[in-house]
């Protein structure tokens, strides 16, 4: 689904990630750790398509990033649910009108819709914030809307740099998860079966059960 094989990037003249090789297929979940600037989030952006590695070869769906038009990778990241530590809301509008943004571009937004925005707004614990501004929210809690609004377009993977909160995360799809919460991490694991990768001098390996 979303392939990483022997991937190198580098700016201006740092490498950040240095022969990482990664497969993300249905039903895994990956918590990625690391000391900050160790490359957590280039490595999302990857796995997103938001650009390419200096060396090695990045995969979308079983169509290499190197082939890719612009359309493409457009495309490819539509089928993904995306939740980015730079969340960003439109502040005259709701937090409910904000999750649903996506759809209402498109077209009238119907019931069943809304129902469905309003369960997954109660799955992050923010059922009772369906009206408020989101500039009236703490940092966690607009990590957590925008996963909702990611989750609400029913993505085949889910890439999260850094959510937040106490959530029931089964589900079947493939999940990339940055954190430095390990507090998150202990009471996860064993809800989900999710393994543990660390990013160090650029270096992925997967860390040690102690987490």
């Amino acid at each position: 689904m979303i392939d990483l094989s022997q991937v190198t990037v580098a700016f201006g003249g740092r490498v950040v990630l240095s022969d990482v090789t990664l497969s993300l297929q249905p039903g895994d979940f990956f918590f990625l750790t690391g000391p900050s600037g160790a490359g957590k989030t280039t490595l999302l952006r990857l796995c997103a398509g938001s650009m390419t590695p200096a060396q090695g070869e990045v995969r979308l769906f079983g169509r290499p990033l190197s082939e890719m038009t612009s359309d493409a990778r457009a495309s490819a990241r539509r089928r993904m649910g995306i939740v980015y530590q730079d969340t960003q809301f439109l502040d005259h509008l709701s937090l409910e009108e904000n999750v649903l943004l996506p759809f209402t571009v498109r077209g009238p937004v119907d019931a069943e819709l809304r129902a469905q925005a309003a369960d997954l707004m109660t799955w992050v614990g923010l059922g009772g914030h369906m009206a408020a501004p989101p500039q009236t929210l703490s940092g966690g809690e607009r990590q957590r809307a925008a996963l909702a609004r990611a989750l609400l377009t029913a993505p085949e993977a889910v890439l999260a740099d850094e959510p937040t909160g106490n959530l029931d995360w089964e589900m079947s799809t493939p999940v990339l998860m940055a954190t430095h919460d390990l507090a998150l991490i202990r009471a996860a694991k064993p809800l989900v079966n999710a393994r543990v990768l660390r990013l160090k001098d650029g270096r992925l390996t997967q860390a040690g059960a102690a987490l």
